[in-house]
């Protein structure tokens, strides 16, 4: 048979026996499993065997005339036209893809030879099988490798005697060691003290596997590792040796715990909470609700009409229910803030205050609505009861706030001329005996001053309208002016009164002056009016420092006044001298200066110490004759607090007795100058002092005028309204004006805004002069531009200073 026939072969290979002949070589080679064929590379597959055909899917003669070239795969022909090219002719061990019928591709391992012809004999076997398996291997141990490599997990293997035959990079870091301390080392070697033997029998001897959790130390600290270990066995299936799989989950440990403990936390409170907590699907279907719903609304928690919460609404809420929960619904992470009334079981309405937030799903949708409602009917009718109630009180409130400030501008205003006049007559060279009516007079008409201002203060305070001008305050400048102040009544009974007024001047408080002062003087007094004839009085002033737990540490005592800066704003620590602890129970901070009042008197007893506070209780010293009300440590005490201050009392009885009040420290403040500058071309006659005085009180106008005729030469305007004021004020241009805030037919602040808006007159200073002391007019008016603001009854000695630093500033000399 010719090699160019279908069905045929060539002859048979010499050496064959010659019972073999061509046909039994043709049976033969069709029987074979090999895959044989014979090939032309300019016309194709000229005779191929059954097996070569059918696996390839093709009858033996569809092969004929098909390219073999065709059949190969894309990617392996280039690799088969160089096997042909570098082999002469005889390639071998050559492995391609070849294209079935159907499409699919085996892998195929040919043996090839080229005759003289040009034919080309092809001898090949299905290796499909086999280079799957092996490609499979190689990429399993690729993914070993990978994961060996790169795994988070401490991996290691050793071998039947403990020794470590293998560990991954992971161990190493977790260890902290280098390959070359762990390889051929057992356990115990390298971390002295460890025992195995428990685990190596479980795995080594009994084959068996296994989890636990456990704590190790680390370089780092403890870690807690979750290790498998399980048995290795080679191919007689014995086991030779063990693997081990550690993974960190410390944290994760710690995380689980902690959301453990969280869980029951929340459950806990859930169910200890009052309010009503449900959790709704994305439909707004009840799925859980807690115990509190059976106790608010009556019903219990398996009843059916939580699956139907509409029902129980309210017909007229149900529109706005519906409103906002659709607008609720649909935004994640949208809140919910509504009210409604709910029917409890019984039949009454409930109100609900509901507060919502909705859950949003891992796609960032909604799945669900966390619900709180809140029964507030009885809320709602108690807080109606207190609307109306709070209208009476803020009426009363106002009606009462009106009443002190007539009480306090009617009252104070003829006690204006008592003691203005009296300092007047103080002033003369008086006989003794009408002196000493004088002062009878004075003494009398500060009292009942006093006495007015405590009282008002103490309404204030009762009210809530007490109001303060809190600004940095000198401690020894307001020391110095009670002192001078009480100093008068310490020498009529010998009392000696010590300060270091000069080394005061470091220290300033945040604090209203005038309430400062007041507090300083009732303080200075009492300790005065019930010390011993010949007895003393010693202040000092300090930093505190702040002790443990807030409480204030001890001041400086006289003898202890601070070295440094440092030391003055509480870094230092001071002795605390002889002045006694602070007040027991006194929340006092850091940044404080406490002024400390200590008197040698007859002390007050244990019974009585908790009494000293107590408004009109003078704990018997009304039979003692010395005069007092009894509400001046009351009134301290609210000031002193009212400042953000603490005052405090400690005595020994027949030794004495120690005030404390601590206050905040504050900086100093920039000085300031009184008056205005000179207007251009202003000329003013050396000599010669103009000062206009606007004042409807006639006794209050004379007042002044002797106070000013007094002090030298001056030429003074006076007006008892405010439109005269006004009109005096732009024609004479004068160097000062005295103003009354109640005028008859303006208001001393509408007065004020018409000089500062003329050019003219805005260069004038204006002092206001009057019986409304209130801290917010005062800081309104000195936001006005005010240059003083003197309250009535004047101080004649308040009056002179400011007429003397209004005439320095505009350069008059008088």
């Amino acid at each position: 048979m010719s090699p160019g026939t279908a069905g045929t072969v060539a002859a048979p290979p010499a050496g064959l026996p010659d019972v073999l002949d061509a046909e039994d070589l043709a049976v033969f080679l069709d029987m074979s499993s090999e895959l044989l064929a014979v090939f032309d590379p300019a016309r194709g597959f000229v005779w191929s065997n059954g097996a070569a055909a059918a696996l390839l899917g093709y009858d033996e003669d569809e092969l004929i005339g098909v390219d073999p070239l065709e059949l190969i795969h894309p990617d392996d022909l280039p690799e088969v036209k160089r096997v042909f090219a570098r082999s002469a002719g005889e390639p071998h061990g050559v492995r391609s893809r070849y294209r079935c019928k159907d499409g699919s591709w085996l892998w195929l391992e040919w043996t090839a030879r080229v005759d003289d012809s040009g034919l080309v004999y092809g001898a090949a076997r299905d290796v499909t099988a086999g280079h799957v398996a092996q490609g499979a291997l190689a990429a399993n141990e690729a993914r070993l490798q990978a994961i060996l490599d790169n795994s988070s997990a401490a991996i290691s293997v050793t071998d039947r005697m403990g020794r470590f035959m293998l560990v991954n990079q992971s161990f190493l870091r977790t260890a902290g060691l280098e390959i070359d301390e762990v390889l051929g080392l057992t356990a115990a070697q390298i971390w002295p003290g460890t025992d195995t033997t428990e685990v190596c029998h479980r795995v080594l001897e009994e084959g068996e596997a296994f989890t636990s959790d456990e704590v190790v130390e680390l370089p780092d600290g403890q870690h807690v590792m979750m290790t498998v270990r399980f048995p290795l066995r080679d191919g007689s299936n014995r086991i030779a040796g063990m693997a081990a799989i550690g993974t960190d989950i410390t944290e994760w440990t710690a995380v689980e715990a902690a959301l453990a403990e969280r869980e029951r936390l929340l459950d806990t409170v859930i169910r200890a909470c009052p309010d009503i907590v449900a959790v709704l699907d994305d439909h707004g279907r009840v799925q859980e609700i807690s115990e509190a719903s059976a106790r608010t609304l009556g019903y219990d928690l398996s009843s059916p009409v939580h699956a139907d919460v509409e029902a129980l609404v309210h017909p007229d809420d149900l529109a706005v229910l519906h409103a906002e929960y659709a607008d609720v619904g649909a935004k994640p992470d949208a809140r919910l803030d509504l009210r409604y009334r709910v029917r409890h079981a019984d039949g009454h309405w409930v109100v609900l205050d509901t507060r919502g937030q909705t859950i949003a799903g891992d796609d960032g949708k909604v799945a669900g609505t966390v619900l709180v409602s809140r029964d507030i009917t009885d809320e709602l009718e108690i807080e109606a009861q207190m609307h109306a109630a709070v209208s009476v009180a803020e009426h009363a409130s106002t009606a009462k706030s009106e009443f002190l400030s007539r009480m306090s501008h009617e009252l104070r205003t003829p006690l204006n001329s008592v003691l203005g006049f009296s300092q007047l007559l103080e002033m003369d060279a008086l006989p003794e005996q009408q002196g000493e009516a004088v002062g009878h007079i004075m003494r009398a008409g500060r009292h009942l001053l006093n006495l007015i201002d405590e009282v008002l203060d103490i309404a204030r305070i009762e009210s809530g309208n007490l109001e303060l001008l809190i600004e940095p305050v000198g401690v020894g400048d307001v020391l110095r002016d009670a002192v001078d102040l009480v100093g008068p009544l310490a020498e009529l009974r010998d009392i000696t009164i010590t300060a270091d007024v000069a080394g005061c001047e470091q220290f300033h408080v945040l604090v209203d002056r005038k309430r400062l002062l007041q507090v300083l003087l009732n303080l200075l007094s009492n300790a005065v009016k019930y010390n011993r004839t010949g007895g003393q009085v010693d202040i000092a002033i300090g930093a505190v420092m702040a002790g443990p737990g807030g409480d204030a540490g001890p001041a400086a005592g006289p003898d202890t006044a601070p070295d440094t800066a440092a030391e003055a704003t509480g870094d230092g620590a001071w002795g605390t001298g002889r002045h006694g602890p602070p007040a027991a129970g006194a929340n006092v901070h850091g940044g404080m200066v406490r002024i400390t009042v200590t008197d040698t008197g007859q002390g007050i007893g244990p019974e009585d110490i908790e009494r000293v506070f107590e408004p009109f209780d003078r704990l018997g010293a009304e039979r003692s004759g010395v005069e007092g009300t009894g509400v001046g440590l009351t009134l301290s005490k609210h000031l002193v607090e009212s400042m953000g201050g603490a005052i405090g009392v400690h005595s020994h009885v027949g030794e004495g007795t120690t005030f404390t009040v601590d206050l905040p420290s504050a900086v100093a403040p920039p000085a300031t100058a009184l008056g205005g500058e000179r207007a251009a071309g202003d000329a003013t006659e050396v000599g010669t002092l103009r000062v206009l005085h606007v004042e409807d009180n006639l006794a209050n106008l004379e007042l002044v005028e002797q106070v000013l005729t007094r002090s030298g030469v001056v030429t003074l305007l006076t007006a008892m309204s405010g439109s005269l004021g006004l009109e005096l004020a732009r024609e004479h241009l004068p160097d000062l004006v005295l103003l009354d805030l109640h005028l008859p037919d303006m208001s001393g602040t509408a007065l004020l805004d018409e000089l500062r808006a003329d050019p003219h007159t805005a260069p004038i200073p204006v002092v206001v002069v009057t019986a409304d002391a209130t801290p917010v007019q005062i800081q309104r008016l000195r936001d006005r531009g005010v240059a003083a603001y003197l309250t009535k009854p004047i101080d004649v000695r308040d009056l002179l200073g400011v007429v003397d630093a209004v005439a320095e500033a505009r350069g008059v000399t008088r």
